[in-house]
């Protein structure tokens, strides 16, 4: 993330880097199935929800941290979350996307997130199984969708940290942006603007203190 700080365009590169890897994920014809250990967060969690399934084990968090980092879901996870699972689960997802608070295995599989939940001692066994078998795939949208963005958005996320004002309403927008375009489109509108993102202070504090194992302190102005 460092050389792209203040740099639109190398954090827009960044961005299609990956996508250029993880996407045929997604469109490619042979069916893909995760098994999600301990933690999917940040760009490991984009990976497992372009997959065709994904079995996780029992205690593993899942989420997208990134509002505690100041960069906004850059590898698709500002949609494809709320792709994989069903309209009446998307307003929960949204919750998680601006606050960057993770949720457990049980509360993914209530959402439609995550299709099976095991004992870790059968995780990779069920999953290997799955993956040989007859999978029934979840539901993607790959469409424009409908979203809705809270009105009063979060100013804290779970543990307390103050998160940045016009970051999170910078997500937020970027949320309804994507939702509005295919996922081809929303894929090339999410790169553009997390480059953006990388231009933002709240960027700048974030992964400097993310490196340096502290916790950011975000202007109050959220400039």
């Amino acid at each position: 993330f460092v050389p792209a700080l203040g740099d639109r365009k190398k954090a827009e590169a960044l961005s299609d880097g990956w996508k250029k890897h993880l996407t045929p994920v997604r469109s490619g014809e042979v069916p893909v199935v995760c098994a999600l250990a301990r933690r999917s967060l940040g760009g490991s969690n984009e990976l497992a929800t372009l997959a065709t399934y994904r079995v996780a084990s029992r205690g593993t968090v899942i989420g997208q941290p990134e509002p505690s980092v100041g960069v906004i879901p850059g590898l698709g996870g500002t949609h494809t979350l709320l792709r994989s699972v069903p309209p009446e689960s998307r307003g929960r997802i949204v919750e998680m996307l601006l606050t960057g608070d993770p949720i457990d295995a049980e509360e993914a599989l209530a959402l439609g997130l995550v299709q099976e939940v095991v004992a870790p001692s059968d995780l990779i066994e069920r999953a290997v199984a799955a993956a040989r078998g007859e999978i029934e795939p979840p539901p993607f949208e790959k469409g424009p969708f409908s979203v809705v963005i809270p009105e009063s958005l979060p100013e804290r996320n779970g543990e307390g940290l103050e998160l940045d004002r016009s970051y999170v309403a910078f997500l937020a927008e970027t949320i309804e942006g994507v939702s509005q375009r295919t996922f081809e489109d929303a894929q090339r509108y999410e790169s553009e603007r997390s480059g953006i993102a990388f231009t933002h202070s709240a960027a700048r504090i974030g992964v400097r203190a993310l490196l340096s194992g502290k916790r950011p302190e975000f202007e109050k102005s959220g400039a």
